[in-house]
């Protein structure tokens, strides 16, 4: 990031193209926030994030919230969620699942952000007569 930017994920700073420390989840609702401010204080030019969860995690909800309330309009794949409110819960295939945030200010052009949400995969399997092949 510039100078001067920063990126925060649940209160702690991020390096820019580095994971995040570990989030804990667990059964049930875990809120984090995802903060990105640029020098001096700018709205950023980051438009694609990206998370994942483990197979366990089936369904995941997000919270956007407004630095504004009242003036912007937030749709998350297509539907109206107010700034501060849970969308429903969006159930998630194993592997990615892209989710769209388009944030609308009332006196700009609208923003869109995409967060590609991977659900880790079904361990494949290989069936016991199976020959097994090494690279060289």
């Amino acid at each position: 990031m510039p100078d001067g930017s920063t990126i925060t994920v649940d209160g702690s700073e991020v390096i820019s193209g580095a994971a995040s420390s570990p989030l804990a989840l667990s059964p049930g609702s875990r809120d984090f926030d995802v903060v990105v401010v640029a020098a001096g204080g700018e709205t950023t030019a980051t438009t694609s994030y990206g998370m994942g969860f483990p197979l366990a995690t089936s369904t995941m909800a997000s919270i956007p919230t407004s630095f504004t309330p009242g003036r912007a309009s937030i749709t998350v794949d297509g539907a109206v969620v107010p700034s501060g409110t849970s969308t429903t819960a969006t159930a998630l295939d194993a592997g990615e699942n892209p989710i769209s945030i388009v944030v609308t200010p009332n006196t700009r052009p609208p923003a869109t952000y995409d967060v590609g949400v991977l659900r880790q995969s079904l361990p494949r399997s290989c069936p016991a007569n199976a020959q097994h092949m090494v690279a060289a």
